[in-house]
C-alpha cells in the first residue's frame, strides 16, 4: 500500500510539473494493463506519453523529454538563485495540488468537457454559475441600498 501511495505522489508531482511547463493532460488513459494514468501530450500533439510508464517505470528516469528540458533551462537562466529556490518550492507545491485534483476528476479547463465520463464538470460549472448569480444579485441589492 505504501508503495502505491508513493507512486501516486510521484505521478501527481510529475503531471503537475509537465502541466506547469505547457504540456496538456488528455482524457485518454494509458493502454498498459492496470496503469490507467491519463496521458500527457505536447502543445503541438506530436508527443503523447504516460508519466508512470515513461518516467517512473523505465529505470526511474529523472530527466524530462528534450522539449521540457530546454524550456526549464531557459526559465532557470532568467532567474536569480534565490528566486529559483522560491520558485521551485512554489512550483512543487502547486504541481502536487493541481495533479491531485486532476487525478480526482477535477478539470483545468475554461469550458465544459465533452467526455461523457466527466459528469462532475457540469456540477462544478453549475456551482460557479450560481455563485456568479448570487454575487450579481448581492451587488444589485447593495447598489439599491446606496441609492436610498
Amino acid at each position: 500500500m505504501e508503495s502505491k501511495t508513493r507512486n501516486l505522489d510521484q505521478i501527481t508531482s510529475l503531471i503537475g510539473k509537465y502541466l506547469l511547463t505547457g504540456w496538456v493532460l488528455t482524457d485518454k488513459v494509458c493502454e498498459t494493463p492496470t496503469c490507467e494514468i491519463p496521458l500527457l501530450r505536447s502543445k503541438d500533439s506530436s508527443v503523447w506519453f504516460c508519466v508512470f510508464c515513461n518516467e517512473l517505470e523505465k529505470s526511474r528516469v529523472t530527466s524530462p523529454p528534450p522539449q521540457l528540458e530546454i524550456e526549464q533551462q531557459q526559465i532557470s537562466t532568467d532567474m536569480e538563485i534565490n528566486e529559483n529556490d522560491i520558485q521551485d518550492i512554489l512550483t512543487k507545491a502547486a504541481s502536487q495540488l493541481i495533479s491531485k485534483y486532476l487525478l480526482m476528476g477535477w478539470a483545468l479547463i475554461d469550458e465544459i468537457c465533452h467526455n461523457d465520463k466527466c459528469f462532475d464538470v457540469l456540477e462544478i460549472k453549475d456551482i460557479c454559475d450560481t455563485i456568479k448569480s448570487c454575487a450579481q444579485a448581492l451587488e444589485s441589492v447593495m447598489s439599491l441600498e446606496r441609492k436610498m
